[in-house]
């Protein structure tokens, strides 16, 4: 793994620099998008042409954390930068089930420091969800379909968490698999909306 690399290892990465090695910064998917305009690049393009913080720092964590690799002094994708979905910033491979566990973990550390759990009846969480679906919609309200595309991504990032943290809370409250859930409604999906009768149409499953 990326993240039990020794130290001389490391420092045979170009962009090397003592002052970076003990950060342990992950490839975040801020530094990831960068990385998109690094990639086909030379290590001589990264250097003068990006600031160092978006250029020789972003290329130093990709390569140390296994996302790129240089074939021929040219930044390269490696095989977890294809399937980075299924990696965390340290290039090591996520368990989805467990993610989603400790998601939900996390949201119950963060309740029951605060004793709001007392709050959290089914009801209030399904209200919840409500309200912070209709104020995601409210950053579309008025909007036509290009102005919409352009939607405050900071904004759109801050309403969709709370949907997913009150759905994660509810599921919980039930005991409920979130991933399990979610398949199990594909498989209905599936059966309802088969792909020769529902490609291509928005049509309900009952007009097809």
């Amino acid at each position: 793994m990326a993240t039990v690399q020794s130290k001389e290892l490391i420092k045979k990465n170009p962009f090397y620099r003592d002052s970076w090695y003990d950060q342990n910064y992950p490839l975040t998917c801020h530094r990831q998008e960068q990385l998109k305009e690094l990639l086909g690049k030379t290590v001589d393009q990264i250097a003068s042409d990006f600031n160092e913080n978006e250029g020789k720092y972003v290329a130093y964590i990709a390569i140390r954390w296994g996302f790129a690799i240089l074939v021929n002094n040219i930044l390269t994708p490696t095989e977890i930068w294809h399937s980075r979905s299924n990696y965390d910033g340290f290039g090591n491979h996520i368990d989805r089930a467990h993610e989603i566990d400790a998601l939900s973990q996390e949201l119950i550390r963060f309740r029951d420091e605060r004793h709001w759990q007392q709050f959290h009846n089914s009801k209030d969480l399904a209200l919840a969800i409500s309200i912070e679906a209709a104020e995601l919609n409210e950053l579309f309200l008025w909007k036509t379909v290009e102005e919409a595309e352009k939607v405050d991504r900071e904004k759109l990032k801050e309403e969709l968490a709370d949907v997913f943290a009150f759905a994660l809370l509810l599921a919980e409250k039930h005991d409920f698999d979130v991933k399990e859930i979610v398949l199990e409604k594909i498989r209905k999906n599936n059966e309802k909306y088969p792909v020769e009768k529902s490609r291509g149409t928005a049509k309900k499953y009952n007009e097809l």
